[in-house]
């Protein structure tokens, strides 16, 4: 059962989906630069990206990474999913609360949280 403050948060992300890579491409050109970058050179292996949102890190990861991207949103994971499609990629893109993983302990060699 999802608590309140998680429910709202849902809701935020939900309708910031559609206009998050707008929103955000500005701080990532300036403060946030080379970051996602930076991330998807060093994880390797089977990497679970926790808050994916709309999978703005997908090109950044190394070939051969097993990625698996959890977001509390589920617009953001379709919009996830149409970059991966573009990207030729195949994520698994799972929605799902960060603080209530739904995965069994030791299922990844790397989480990252860009």
């Amino acid at each position: 059962m999802e608590d309140a403050a998680t429910a709202k948060q849902r809701r935020v992300w939900q309708r910031a989906a559609p206009g998050y890579d707008r929103m955000i491409a500005r701080p990532e050109r300036g403060l946030l630069a080379g970051s996602r970058e930076w991330i998807g050179e060093r994880a390797r292996g089977r990497v679970l990206e926790v808050a994916i949102g709309t999978g703005r890190s997908l090109p950044f990861y190394a070939e051969g990474t097993a990625l698996t991207g959890l977001d509390l949103s589920p617009a953001m994971l379709d919009v996830a999913r149409e970059r991966a499609d573009g990207l030729g990629l195949a994520p698994e893109l799972v929605e799902g609360d960060a603080e209530r993983l739904p995965f069994p302990d030791a299922s990844f060699d790397a989480v990252v949280c860009v």
